[in-house]
This record gives C-alpha cells, sequence and structure tokens, in this order.
C-alpha cells in the first residue's frame, strides 16, 4: 500500500472512532512501526484540537 493511502486511512480511522486506538493496533494494520504509529497520533491529535 503506498505511504499516502496509508496516512489517509491513518487519519480517517483515528478521526472516526469513538473510542481510542492504540499505536500498536494502528502499526499493525498499516505496517508501521508502534513508535512511528505513535508519533503520527499524536501529530494527527495535535491538528485535530
Amino acid at each position: 500500500m503506498p505511504a499516502r493511502l496509508r496516512v489517509i486511512f491513518h487519519i480517517n480511522a483515528t478521526s472516526t472512532t469513538i473510542k481510542s486506538l492504540s499505536a500498536s493496533y494502528m502499526g499493525v494494520r498499516y505496517g508501521a512501526t508502534e513508535k512511528t504509529a505513535r508519533l503520527f497520533m499524536l501529530k494527527i491529535r495535535e491538528v485535530m484540537a
């Protein structure tokens, strides 16, 4: 899956869920390390706030 498409899916999953998602789940689902998923989720949450 191309990186840009992963970013779009990651943003969609983060913004549309009622409960929070774990970084390990997002990492496995979108093929990234847990550290990368955690950093990306933090950036998404900062922008959405």
